[in-house]
């Protein structure tokens, strides 16, 4: 299992169920189009100033992260003030290696653009542009519960959350977990 500080720095999706809803790409798999929008999105999200509320507050009145960027000059229709402008540059170091990592981590991108982009969390103030999946991406639309806590948990801790993970799993809820270490990576 990988840990938070090993994958790139979207939400990851993952499963053990088989693959269904559709093909979304691996990184390799993706057409210049959707690599276009990846790479977009990823100098939404590397940009200094820009948090993942203003980020979604740019996706919902450009459209899409490419758009967004191609209209800097006006992000003051979506409420952004000067502070957040793209700074030129500055965010291409970290942005590309998060595209490293994805050219090599076996896992699908979820563009926001995307259909299959789960209605639920697109309606959060604060969704990730992106999220990395594995396994059966199906899942992201069935009733979901988070499990999160300690990083530095107690064994007592580390076993109630499997306990409650396999649980609500074998109930039919997706488990939830932002793959950071201790509670997050058992749940």
């Amino acid at each position: 299992m990988r840990t938070k500080e090993s994958m790139p720095a979207g939400a990851l999706v993952s499963s053990t169920g088989p693959e269904a809803g559709g093909a979304v790409p691996t990184w390799a798999a993706m057409g210049e189009a959707a690599r276009t929008e990846y790479w977009a999105s990823l100098a939404l999200r590397h940009c200094r100033g820009l948090g993942a509320r203003s980020r979604v507050r740019l996706l919902r009145t450009f459209g899409t992260a490419y758009q967004a960027l191609q209209a800097r000059h006006r992000w003051a229709e979506a409420g952004l003030n000067k502070r957040q402008e793209m700074s030129t540059g500055s965010w291409r170091v970290t942005a590309r290696e998060e595209w490293n990592q994805a050219r090599c981590l076996d896992a699908r991108i979820l563009l926001w653009t995307d259909a299959r982009y789960p209605l639920r969390l697109r309606e959060l103030p604060d969704a990730p542009v992106l999220l990395y999946c594995r396994g059966d991406i199906s899942l992201l639309q069935a009733p979901a519960f988070a499990i999160v806590g300690s990083r530095r948990a107690t064994s007592q801790g580390l076993a109630v959350a499997a306990y409650m993970a396999r649980c609500l799993a074998a109930c039919g809820i997706t488990v939830v977990s932002g793959m950071a270490q201790g509670i997050d990576s058992v749940a």
